[in-house]
C-alpha cells in the first residue's frame, strides 16, 4: 500500500571512500542521487581524494516514503561525464 510523500530535504555532508581511482593525481569526487530516474548532481569537489566534503543540501518531492533513492559516488573526468 503506498505512504503519501511530500517534501524530503537530504543533506550529503561527506564521505569516506575505500579506494583512490586516480593513476596520477588526487580524485575529484561528487554525489549522484537518483529518484524516480531523474539524476540530482552534487558539486565536484576538486582535489578532495578520498574524503571529499560537499555540505550539499538537496530538496525532492517523493510521492511514497517507500520509493528506492540511489546515492552513488563517482570521480569527476574531464574526458566523460562521470
Amino acid at each position: 500500500m503506498a505512504q503519501p510523500g511530500g517534501k524530503l530535504v537530504i543533506h550529503v555532508e561527506e564521505a569516506t571512500l575505500k579506494r583512490d581511482t586516480e593513476t596520477f593525481g588526487t580524485m575529484d569526487p561528487y554525489c549522484k542521487i537518483v529518484y524516480q530516474g531523474k539524476d540530482h548532481k552534487s558539486p565536484v569537489k576538486n582535489d578532495a581524494g578520498k574524503h571529499p566534503k560537499w555540505n550539499y543540501r538537496l530538496e525532492l518531492e517523493v510521492e511514497d516514503v517507500m520509493d528506492k533513492i540511489d546515492f552513488k559516488v563517482y570521480n569527476s573526468n574531464m574526458m566523460s561525464d562521470e
